[in-house]
């Protein structure tokens, strides 16, 4: 086995979590109530605490766990697999290590196998999003396969195929993000994409330029005062429709979000169909 990564300690409480609808506010081990629920791009999730996970002989920084991994591998009485859901996170967290020592890629493949009270035997397909060793921020994401799968397509990737559409680098820093921005496709033809055919027939007079401009600074305020690792917020603006003869602007939500790829700090801005 290659040796052991040395995994950087996540600085705690850097994140205000919003209260997912989770059947507790947060899990106790040892009667301090340790292990809380928060909203990520993954949906609700469960944070483990590093000193929780390093205390299990596992990893030194924050574990996020899916809520639909914690319910099936963890809070689930039905698991003959430990006797209680300590023990059993801190099962599926030594199934994840020994995976995560032994890959360099940003996602790993991890096939849990654990049994039922009534005697079956299943396996659960999970991914592995390991840390950034250069962002003592960021975190380990244990998810479904389905959910975060091994071969999701890069950013270039979804740039060349036209999925994001990139923002020109000067008008994004001049609303105030300095990181590489790119709106999804569903964002921009729901709040940018605009033509003259469009002012034609609303009588109204917009450009996409103008249009871009109001969602960074959405996003840009969306973004003020939160924390750097892991961020996502929900972004609120106003915007005339493109469909039919509506003149008059309506509001919109999207999400925004800030992740870490390929060594730097990149900005997406979705649909909320997309989340």
């Amino acid at each position: 086995m290659p040796a052991l990564r040395h995994l950087p300690v996540a600085r705690p409480g850097r994140r205000a979590p919003r209260r997912p609808s989770f059947p507790h506010d947060s899990l106790a081990l040892g009667g301090n109530p340790v292990i809380s629920p928060t909203i990520t791009d993954l949906g609700p999730v469960w944070v483990v605490p590093s000193y929780v996970a390093h205390n299990a002989g596992t990893f030194d920084v924050t574990v996020e766990i899916t809520r639909a991994v914690w319910d099936g591998l963890v809070q689930n009485p039905d698991l003959l697999d430990g006797d209680d859901f300590q023990d059993r996170l801190n099962l599926l967290l030594r199934d994840a290590y020994e995976v995560a020592n032994t890959t360099d890629d940003e996602r790993a493949p991890l096939s849990v196998a654990r049994n039922r009270t009534n005697g079956e035997r299943f396996v659960t397909e999970l991914t592995i999003q390991l840390n950034d060793a250069d962002d003592p921020g960021s975190r380990i994401v244990l998810a479904l396969a389905s959910q975060l799968p091994v071969d999701a397509p890069s950013r270039a990737d979804r740039l060349a195929s036209g999925d994001l559409v990139e923002v020109p680098a000067d008008l994004a820093r001049e609303a105030g993000l300095r990181f590489p921005v790119a709106l999804t496709r569903a964002a921009w033809e729901d709040c940018v994409a605009w033509s003259d055919a469009d002012n034609r027939r609303k009588g109204t007079v917009q450009d996409e330029t103008g249009r871009l401009w109001d969602v960074l600074c959405a996003a840009r305020g969306a973004l003020v005062g939160m924390p750097r690792a892991h961020r996502r917020a929900a972004v609120s603006l106003v915007r005339t429709p493109r469909e039919r003869r509506i003149r008059k602007a309506h509001p919109a939500t999207l999400h925004v979000s800030v992740i870490r790829e390929n060594g730097q700090q990149v900005i997406t801005i979705s649909h909320p169909s997309e989340a």
